[in-house]
Order: structure tokens, then sequence, then C-alpha cells
């Protein structure tokens, strides 16, 4: 395939599965929030697995069926060392940001997400697998397969503005809060992406975000009880 039909294929599969596949995650996952709010350890789970198929399994699939397989480790770039620093100077913003912000009503409402009123350690672990998984399908298709393939088509701020866009809009089911603030996270993860050539800045910056937001989340909450034995 030539590398124009290249980009557009892939860039057509990243749209379709950040627009269509979210609409289709958030009707199959019908009453989000009030899942949120009364979410079990089933329902949370099973709501994360389907993101995980949905943006990472169905595109990669379709990808390698389509014979351009080769796109996914394009798209996804490398580890380096280059990504320790600024994901270490991010981190210690976010970490305190979420300790202040977890103790919050609204935070409370929504965080953690699983909402039995007993958890021990395993469930803790179990979580933050479910978070790590869906989080890994999640930017696989935001920062790596649609930012990537828009960047050759585009250029970069194009591309940086359509990804905000999208991104903001698959928040607005959480509330204005997060949608206006993933608005600014985006910007940053996606200036950070474009620099170090690596979708696995935002996916580290993702996990930490998320796991320290549960956890600060857990330990805030009045009607949850955390045990580390079972």
């Amino acid at each position: 395939m030539s590398e124009i039909f290249e980009n557009n294929l892939v860039f057509s599969i990243a749209v379709f599965f950040s627009t269509i596949g979210f609409v289709i995650y958030h009707f199959f996952n019908e009453g989000q929030r009030e899942r949120l709010i009364n979410g079990s350890v089933k329902q949370i789970n099973l709501q994360r697995l389907s993101g995980v198929f949905l943006f990472g399994i169905a595109p990669a699939m379709l990808l390698v069926i389509l014979n351009s397989g080769d796109e996914i480790s394009i798209a996804t770039g490398t580890i380096t060392k280059k990504l320790f620093v600024p994901f270490g100077i991010l981190s210690l913003i976010l970490v305190p940001v979420n300790f202040i912000n977890a103790k919050t009503k609204g935070n409370l409402l929504m965080y953690p997400q699983i909402r039995t009123e007993h958890w021990n350690l395993s469930l803790l672990i179990l979580s933050a697998l479910s978070w790590i998984a869906y989080l890994f399908a999640y930017e696989f298709l935001f920062r790596g397969l649609l930012l990537s393939s828009s960047l050759n088509i585009m250029g970069i701020w194009p591309a940086i503005i359509l990804n905000i866009g999208i991104y903001s809009l698959v928040h607005i089911p959480k509330g204005a809060k997060e949608a206006f603030w993933s608005i600014l996270l985006g910007f940053i993860i996606c200036l950070l992406v474009v620099r170090t050539g690596s979708f696995w800045i935002a996916f580290f910056i993702h996990v930490v975000l998320a796991l320290s937001n549960e956890w600060f989340s857990l330990r805030s909450h009045p009607e949850i009880q955390f045990k580390m034995s079972k």
C-alpha cells in the first residue's frame, strides 16, 4: 500500500472508533452515570473491558486484517529515557492535585467507580488492572492511532486540535468539570506525545492520574472501608 493510502486508512479507522466506537461504548453501558454512582465490581469491570475491545482490540484487529499491522508499532512508538523527565514532572503536579480534589463532593459522587462498601487488597489490584487495560486501549486509540495518523495528514496543530476536540467530547458523560479539564490535559499530553514520538507517555500519565484519583477517593469516601486482608 502507498504511504498516503496507509495514513488515510489508519486515520479513518481511528476516527471511526473514537467517535462511532465511543457511541457504541456509551450506549452499551447505557445509564453510565447511574452505574458510576451505584457501580458493582462486575458492572464496572465489564464497562472497562468493553472499552478495551472497542478502543484497542477491534481497531488493531482491523488494521491487521487490512494488512496494515505495521502501523500499530509506528503509532505507539517506543519507551525511551526521554519519557522519564516530562512524566516525572507532570506526575508531581497531577498527584497533589488529585489528592486535593479527591475530597470534593463532586469527585466522591463519581469515584471510586466501584461502589462496594468493603474494599480489600484483591479488589484494589483487580480494579487497578482493569483500569490499566482500559487506559492502554484508550490511549492506543487517541494518542496512538488517531494522533499519529492525523499528524501525517494535516500537520501538528490541526492534528492536536482534532484530538483535543474528540477527547473532550467523550468526557461529556462524566460532567462539565472533566470535559473542560480534559481540554487542558489533552493539549499537554498531545504536545508530549508529539515531542517524544511515543504514545507511552500518554499512557503512563493517564494511569498515574486514574489510579491516584481512585486511591485518594477510596481513602476519602465516608461510606467505603478498605482493609488489606480479605
